[in-house]
């Protein structure tokens, strides 16, 4: 699969935190991200749940248009 550039707008301290945290856990920054998103993914309510995996197929159908 093809990886797409995703860009957030943050303030530098987060940045910062961010390239810290990957350094000393020696991840690089799509691996960290991925682990972070995943750890959020677990704590989901079911409501949330439901929700996400919506828009999650929402959204990979309009890719494959």
């Amino acid at each position: 699969m093809v990886k797409k550039p995703f860009s957030v707008r943050i303030e530098p301290y987060e940045s910062n935190r961010f390239r810290a945290l990957a350094t000393v856990l020696n991840l690089d920054g799509a691996k960290l991200l991925s682990e972070l998103i995943t750890l959020k993914e677990e704590k989901l309510s079911k409501e949330e749940k439901e929700a996400y995996d919506s828009l999650l197929k929402l959204w990979k159908d309009k890719e494959l248009r």
